[in-house]
């Protein structure tokens, strides 16, 4: 369910079952593989989907940023069997993968960024980005 649905029932009183266990980033980086959401762009911006309801306003200047046309997001397989694997991204156009938060699991040629809450937060965590992300552009 999603977060705003969540908070919208809390508000009204509705108790809502939540699972306590929460299956971390870091296990499901593990196997390398991503689940595409549909689209396509030669920017893949792995991000929690709680977390991209959430900061939707940080994620739309990244959009900007890089151009609405060259993103596309996905979330960690938690699955050795779903997903793309890091050797399969040039088959499906992808040329740049930025993962919000630290991923011990992703693949070397991922540009593993701060979370969105601490992008969100600080200046100076979002200037590194912009010049990481600018490096990768060739600007």
């Amino acid at each position: 369910m999603r977060y705003e649905s969540v908070r919208r029932l809390d508000a009204m009183g509705v108790p809502v079952w939540r699972s306590r266990r929460r299956r971390s980033a870091e296990s499901t980086a593990r196997h390398g593989r991503i689940r595409l959401e549909a689209g396509s762009g030669r920017w893949l911006l792995v991000v929690d989907e709680v977390e991209r309801a959430e900061y939707q306003t940080l994620l739309a200047d990244l959009l900007a940023t890089l151009g609405p046309a060259e993103c596309r997001f996905g979330t960690w397989s938690d699955s050795p069997d779903s997903g793309v694997a890091a050797e399969d991204w040039d088959a499906h156009g992808i040329e740049h993968v930025l993962v919000a938060g630290a991923h011990r699991g992703a693949p070397e040629d991922c540009l593993v960024i701060e979370s969105l809450a601490e992008l969100a937060a600080s200046a100076k965590a979002r200037r590194s980005l912009w010049q990481r992300v600018r490096e990768r552009l060739g600007r």
